[in-house]
């Protein structure tokens, strides 16, 4: 029997729909996903952030496609950035200070 999904993994081991369902896949360090479809043909992921398991194939996304996702359905999620180190020293140190009330 052949599988119908591979995913590789950067210690050189594979997981496939024979060794068990797509939520017991294990979740870090996939390098990439080989998946199978019943027409004949595949979709190869390869270098993606992240993927999932839509109930029928494998499904991959980048993380600014996350954040424009999250911020559709979430408007109440917050996003931290990047700052100057400056910036970041006098942050924390007020916020320090202020958590000693």
């Amino acid at each position: 029997m052949e599988p119908r999904w591979i995913i590789y993994y950067d210690d050189d081991s594979i997981y496939t729909d024979l060794d068990g369902p797509a939520e017991k896949a294990p979740p870090d360090g996939i390098q990439g996903i080989l998946d199978f479809h019943d027409n004949g043909t595949n979709t190869i992921h390869i270098d993606f952030d992240y993927y999932w398991w839509t109930g029928e194939n494998w499904a991959s996304g980048r993380l600014n496609d996350l954040e424009r996702w999250l911020r559709a359905i979430a408007p109440g999620v917050k996003f931290g950035r990047w700052t100057k180190s400056s910036v970041h020293i006098r942050i924390s140190k007020e916020i320090n200070g202020r958590s000693k009330r």
